[in-house]
């Protein structure tokens, strides 16, 4: 289910492009093979990505440019191994709610809103079929699935002078991108972080999809957490974080504090290399799919 939506999310982006004229739609087909990104190939990969475990498997070798570093260990010791592994992990199709203007005075207030048994999960089970279906699905997952669970944010809301402070935007209607209420694995409800947190911006109240947060500052947010609950934290590491300024996220999986300036999304089928080490060689989307969807499970 999950892969589903990681090309479904590849699709939204692959759609998007930076406000302006010029904008259109992707490039089509050349020849017999189908061109990346295109409609063509959307359906086709998909398909592979989500059925294929060897050819996943052999995606992910290949996009790993030192198969020995952290990052690249993690996941060729738990990724398309079908029978162990992340494989065997229980498929998660979560319940969201956007958190809206009345939600966010709820959550100011301290109050949890409830997620109903009755409603319905983010994805309904259908493997779309045409370009515009996996752009509509991709939407959704960018906005309303929740990378994890977010005990600053959660906190933070209920400040909200700091959250506003802190790049915790808002369009004019209210709504928070990037939050989400959700029923978590162990069943309680909880505000989650979407990829829309980093990867939109509020201007003039009117949301820019794929426009960096550049006001972003979660360095910043995590110490006032650290603060005001009075928990520990390692004088070294409240230093780093202190250090990190907003429009930067460090979204590396070692224990350092190593944030880089969040990117646009515009362009990002063009760039050669993925993540700030270059750890990705981006010679085929599905590089970027199985970025997404072991980061999705790794969070």
């Amino acid at each position: 289910m999950q892969r589903v939506l990681v090309i479904a999310f590849l699709a939204a982006c692959g759609s998007a492009r930076e406000p302006g004229p010029g904008s259109g739609s992707g490039s089509a087909p050349t020849g017999p093979e189908p061109a990346p990104w295109s409609d063509a190939w959307v359906n086709r990969e998909g398909k592979r990505f989500a059925e294929d475990d060897a050819y996943r498997r052999a995606a992910l070798e290949k996009s790993l440019v030192n198969h020995t570093n952290t990052y690249s260990a993690q996941r060729l010791g738990a990724y398309a191994l079908v029978e162990r592994g992340w494989d065997v992990l229980p498929v998660w199709n979560p319940r969201t709610l956007p958190v809206t203007a009345d939600l966010a005075a709820q959550l100011e207030r301290g109050d949890m809103p409830a997620i109903v048994e009755g409603q319905a999960p983010l994805w309904d089970g259908k493997v779309p079929t045409t370009m515009e279906g996996w752009v509509a699905l991709g939407k959704r997952v960018f906005f309303e699935y929740p990378m994890r669970s977010e005990v600053f944010m959660e906190w933070g809301l209920t400040k909200r002078a700091l959250a506003d402070s802190v790049g915790v935007e808002r369009t004019s209607d209210g709504t928070i991108p990037g939050l989400v209420v959700f029923a978590n694995v162990d069943g309680r409800t909880r505000v989650g972080i979407t990829c829309a947190i980093c990867h939109t911006a509020v201007r003039d109240g009117e949301l820019v999809v794929g426009a960096a947060r550049r006001r972003f500052d979660y360095g910043k947010l995590r110490l006032e957490f650290f603060a005001d609950t009075r928990s520990f934290v390692e004088p070294e590491l409240a230093r780093r974080m202190g250090t990190w300024g907003p429009g930067r996220a460090d979204v590396t999986e070692d224990n350092d504090e190593d944030p880089v300036a969040i990117p646009d999304l515009w362009g990002l089928r063009d760039q050669a290399v993925l993540t700030q080490a270059g750890t990705i060689e981006h010679s085929s989307p599905l590089a970027l799919a199985i970025r997404q969807d072991t980061q999705l499970t790794h969070s």
